[in-house]
């Protein structure tokens, strides 16, 4: 049973909308919900009306699905719906009073954040959506780099379960490719025995590694990635750019500095690194899949976190890597004159 995020207009489902039936209240939803439920038939129903509203509706009733998915713009409080007002009655106050629409749709936003509340724990870790594409075309090449990926995170029950699940469940699309949350330390060895099995010809072409700006280190958003920061640094921009400049440096082989959502309101950096079998490769590969993740631990770990800073002191989950910097929490002195020991 799967009730799906409300709609704002009166379309009619397709089947890239994510719903095979359209309900026009939310009671009818849940007739239709609890039948198909009773008949243990799948389908996915959209209902018109503002998800802040529909929810909390939802919330005061009996009922509860059993999945319950939403694509809102919770980052991005012009776009967002103000709890009480239809799609058209919203247009109309947001060119007749700014101001007003703002601080409505940012009251509505009061759900807090996923990033803050399930997902930074990740990031503390370095773990991010980490992307690889098999340039070959070959579904042979990602059956390899799965195995690889396995291997590499023996023992890291969130990469084991979603490798073995994508396998299995997930069609390829365009050319082969995965994305899976790996760590700091993981991914720099899962980088370098890709570029060794494209050595070995167990890989036939080259792999190109990214990931998503859902990220630990590479974006500052307020109302999403860098929200709630413990530090209060969520407006800080300079991660992005610091990130973009470690990776240079690191030899990355491209970087991209975008505006992410509306104009203004969050900057990213993209990151490309190719394995191609080459001793260049290593090197470039090596350094720049430590430094990508490796300063989202470093801005998490200033932030507070205290798995962030485990993490750069070599005491992760999954890697004993460190991260040997001047790191920020240390008292003024010791950062001033250059820590020493475990620091250094």
């Amino acid at each position: 049973m799967w009730l799906t995020k409300a709609h704002t207009s009166q379309e009619a489902p397709t089947s890239t909308s994510g719903s095979s039936s359209l309900a026009p209240t939310l009671e009818d939803a849940i007739k239709l919900a609890k039948e198909n439920a009773t008949a243990k038939k799948p389908i996915s129903i959209g209902v018109v009306g503002n998800a802040a509203d529909i929810y909390e509706k939802v919330l005061a009733s009996d009922f509860r699905p059993d999945i319950c998915s939403e694509m809102c713009p919770c980052h991005d409080p012009i776009s967002y719906l103000p709890s009480g007002y239809t799609a058209e009655e919203a247009d109309e106050l947001k060119i007749n009073d700014r101001d007003k629409y703002l601080h409505l749709a940012r009251e509505t936003m009061k759900i807090k954040g996923f990033v803050a509340e399930y997902i930074r724990p990740l990031f503390c870790e370095g773990r991010e959506p980490f992307r690889w594409t098999c340039l070959s075309r070959d579904p042979e090449d990602l059956k390899v780099s799965d195995d690889i990926a396995l291997e590499i995170c023996k023992g890291d029950k969130l990469v084991e379960r979603w490798i073995n699940l994508a396998r299995k469940n997930l069609p390829i699309e365009g050319m082969p490719a995965r994305v899976c949350y790996m760590g700091f330390g993981e991914r720099k060895k899962f980088g370098l025995a890709i570029n060794q099995a494209i050595k070995d010809g167990r890989i036939k072409g080259t792999v190109a590694f990214s990931r998503d700006n859902l990220d630990s280190d590479s974006i500052v958003n307020p109302t999403f990635e860098s929200e709630n920061m413990p530090d209060g640094g969520d407006y800080i921009s300079d991660w992005p750019y610091l990130n973009g400049l470690l990776d240079c440096a690191a030899g990355c082989d491209l970087i991209a500095i975008q505006q992410n959502y509306s104009m203004g309101e969050a900057v990213h950096t993209g990151v490309t690194m190719i394995a191609d079998g080459t001793e260049e490769a290593d090197r470039r590969l090596a350094t720049c899949l430590t430094t990508d993740s490796g300063i989202g631990v470093i801005r998490h770990a200033q932030a507070g976190y205290q798995s962030a800073k485990d993490v750069a002191n070599g005491k992760g989950k999954f890697t004993t890597d460190s991260i040997k910097v001047p790191l920020w929490w240390q008292p003024a002195e010791k950062v001033t004159f250059g820590p020493k020991g475990k620091y250094r």
